[in-house]
């Protein structure tokens, strides 16, 4: 058996060789594994469907809109044209991200200049890109009359590579992480934020423009070692 790849974890090519001296070659995709506590889980391979790919309470939660594919980090990615292109999860409890930890993880690749949701929940819970501070990342977990947290990262991820983001919080330490290295780290708060409403993913009154790949939800914080294997597993 042969296995030929130009990256790991992107698709290859396998050769079977038989009694008859003939060869059947078929693609694969290799797959993230599925850690403890992940609730949702979006491979991207399919621009006209997302079901969810770890069941935990939840299956085939999102829906899209205007999405198309280009080759990603693993497989293929979602294209978004920072218009009319959406993710909507349907409103789940398994999905309730602003009540206690949790961890929101997904490749991105955009030149985008302008600010943009990647995450949203009716603006309380939020995950987006922020123009007035170098189109870095910010993740801001905020309820009107109750409180807020924020964290910003240090590193822009505008450049047009693929960059890991994965952005979480627990009762000690809420966190932003790229490409395996944490670039803020803040006091952790657990207030709770969530709301009844389905979650929108790159797009709300501001839309993504460019690409996303393995869109994964956790109902738990993270380790750094969780996180710097995440990255190495997609290079």
């Amino acid at each position: 058996m042969a296995i030929l790849t130009d990256r790991t974890f992107k698709v290859g090519t396998i050769q079977h060789s038989l009694i008859c001296g003939a060869k059947i070659t078929h693609d694969f995709v290799p797959e993230y594994p599925v850690f403890a506590n992940q609730v949702l889980k979006y491979n991207c391979e399919s621009s006209t469907s997302c079901p969810d790919l770890s069941v935990s309470g939840a299956s085939n939660l999102g829906a899209l809109t205007d999405i198309t594919s280009i080759t990603g980090v693993v497989g293929k990615a979602y294209s978004l044209n920072g218009a009319t292109s959406k993710i909507i999860i349907t409103e789940n409890s398994s999905v309730s991200w602003g009540a206690g930890a949790f961890t929101w993880a997904f490749w991105i690749n955009t030149s985008d200049t302008e600010y943009c949701f990647l995450v949203d929940d009716d603006g309380n819970t939020g995950v987006y890109t922020q123009d007035w501070v170098g189109n870095e990342f910010y993740l801001s977990v905020r309820k009107q009359a109750v409180g807020s947290q924020s964290s910003e990262s240090s590193v822009a991820v505008n450049d047009g590579t693929w960059k890991l983001v994965i952005v979480g919080r627990d009762s000690t330490e809420q966190f932003i992480s790229v490409n395996g290295t944490n670039t803020d780290t803040d006091a952790g708060n657990v207030f709770n934020v969530d709301i009844a409403r389905d979650l929108s993913i790159g797009f709300d009154t501001r839309k993504l423009n460019g690409y996303l790949d393995e869109i994964m939800f956790f109902k738990r914080k993270l380790s750094l070692n969780e996180r710097k294997a995440l990255y190495n597993m997609g290079f």
